[in-house]
């Protein structure tokens, strides 16, 4: 193993370290449905936002951000749906709704 891998490995060993520091922390404290589903819709409204930002104008960004952004988008719409116990592929309901 060359230098630089070596490195690269101790640098992604300290971050997955930190990063599952941060999500043992947040498992900590047990929300109650409402407060997820709710937490939820502030994300997906937010990720929403940026997708109308930032897929067209002059302020567009790169395709590869825009279709990780909807990515991200569909994980937390079908996070949401699962949460509120809608019914696998979602139907066609408010997707703004809780």
């Amino acid at each position: 193993m060359n230098r630089a891998s070596s490195v690269d490995g101790l640098v992604k060993e300290a971050e997955d370290r930190k990063v599952r520091t941060r999500v043992a922390e947040a498992r900590a404290e047990v929300l109650p449905r409402h407060e997820l589903l709710d937490g939820l819709q502030v994300l997906i409204r937010a990720k929403v936002w940026w997708i109308e930002n930032f897929s067209v104008g002059t302020r567009r960004r790169p395709d590869h951000e825009v279709s990780a952004r909807r990515r991200e988008l569909a994980v937390l719409v079908q996070a949401s749906d699962l949460i509120a116990g809608r019914p696998e592929g979602g139907g066609q309901g408010d997707a703004a709704g809780p």
